[in-house]
Formats: structure tokens, sequence, C-alpha cells
């Protein structure tokens, strides 16, 4: 009995010192997380900064190619979202088209039903 005390006490004690460890490297990866968001805002920042001081220098026929190809990017992706919108909406109107079938089906058992049910 008194080696189960002694052994509940350091289970205790290596519970409470598993804990704080714990607690430390929780604060360590919360500060990891803070500094790597900081580290994204200067780079953001850097290539907002990089971007602006190349467009400055970019001839007036540079910056119509630049805007084409944003503009063609951008034409892409919604090119892109259309299809896959496409594809839910057939998948939906799928979906749709077997539960009216189902619907239907039900009707037709429950009418079967209230005629048989009359019959008796």
């Amino acid at each position: 009995m008194e080696q189960l005390k002694h052994d509940i006490a350091n289970v205790t004690k290596q519970r409470m010192s598993i804990s704080k460890a714990l607690e430390k490297k929780k604060k360590l990866l919360a500060n990891a997380h803070n500094q790597i968001d900081q580290l994204r805002a200067g780079m953001a920042m850097k290539r907002a900064e990089m971007g602006i001081d190349l467009i400055d220098q970019m001839t007036p026929e540079e910056k119509l190619q630049e805007e084409i190809g944003q503009l063609n990017e951008e034409f892409s992706q919604q090119e892109n979202n259309i299809e896959a919108h496409s594809a839910e909406v057939q998948g939906q109107e799928s979906f749709i088209s077997k539960c009216q079938g189902y619907f239907s089906s039900l009707k037709i058992e429950r009418d079967e039903l209230q005629e048989t049910r009359k019959k008796l």
C-alpha cells in the first residue's frame, strides 16, 4: 500500500513536470508562429516595394504587356472557376433528378397502397 502511494506521488510529479514542459513548448511554438508571420509580412512588403520599383522602370508597352498578362491569368482562373461550378451544378442536377424519380416511385407506391386499403 505504501509503495502504491509512493508510485502515485511519482506519477503525479512526472505528470506535472510534463505539463509544465508542454506549456513551455506551446509558448515557444506560438513565438515561432509569430516570427513566421512577421517574416511573411516583411517579405510581402519587400515584394510590393520591388514590384513598384520595377513598374516605375517599365516602358508604357511593358506596363501594357504586364497588365495583359495579369488579365490573362485572371481570365484563366475565372474559366477554371466556371468549369468547377458547372461540374458542381451538373452533380446537383443529377441528384435532383434521382430524388424526383424516387419521389415519383414513392407516390406510385402510396397510391397503390391507398387503392389496396380501399379494397379492404
